[in-house]
C-alpha cells in the first residue's frame, strides 16, 4: 500500500511542476499555443540589458542557430543558471536541431538540442495580442533555470 502512495505522490508532484510552468508562462499575458512549423520557422530576437540583440534562427529543415546569446547558456564550465548583465558583453553562438513535441498543453512543446556540449532548451509559444512569443528555458526545468523571451522578427 505504501508503494502505491509513493507512486501517486511522484505522479502528482510531476503534474504540479508541469502545471506550475504552464501557469507561469501563461501569466506572462497570453495563452499557450502550438503553432505549425511554418508559423515559427524564421528569425526570433531578444534583447539584453544594454540593447544587445540575440537571434535564434529556426530553419525548416529541423536545424537552428543562435547568435549574440549571453555567455554561458549552453552549460559550459561554470554554468550557474543565471544570466548576468556582463554575460551579454561576451556573446556566444550555438547550433543544433529542433523538434516539436505534440503533447498536451502542460508541456513545453519545442525542444532544441545543441551541437555544443551541455544543455538543450525547451520552449513555450504564447499568443499575445495576435503575436506569438517564444519563451525558452535553458538547462534543467527548475526555479533557477535561465529563460529568455523572443519575438519573431518581421520580414
Amino acid at each position: 500500500m505504501a508503494r502505491g502512495v509513493v507512486v501517486v505522490k511522484r505522479v502528482l508532484g510531476a503534474s504540479l511542476v508541469g502545471a506550475a510552468i504552464v501557469l507561469f508562462l501563461a501569466g506572462c499575458g497570453g495563452r499557450p499555443v502550438i503553432p505549425s512549423a511554418s508559423e515559427f520557422v524564421g528569425e526570433w530576437v531578444t534583447s539584453g540589458p544594454n540593447d544587445e540583440i540575440a537571434s535564434l534562427t529556426i530553419a525548416g529543415d529541423g536545424t537552428f542557430s543562435y547568435t549574440g546569446m549571453p555567455k554561458g547558456l549552453f552549460c559550459a564550465e561554470g554554468f550557474d543558471h543565471r544570466i548576468w548583465p556582463e554575460d551579454w558583453a561576451e556573446p556566444d553562438t550555438s547550433a543544433g536541431t529542433w523538434r516539436l513535441r505534440h503533447t498536451d498543453s502542460t508541456s513545453l512543446p519545442l525542444a532544441l538540442n545543441g551541437n555544443t556540449a551541455g544543455c538543450g532548451a525547451t520552449g513555450q509559444f504564447t499568443e499575445i495580442h495576435d503575436n506569438i512569443e517564444l519563451t525558452l528555458i535553458f538547462g534543467r526545468l527548475d526555479e533557477g533555470s535561465p529563460q529568455l523571451s523572443f519575438h519573431q522578427r518581421a520580414e
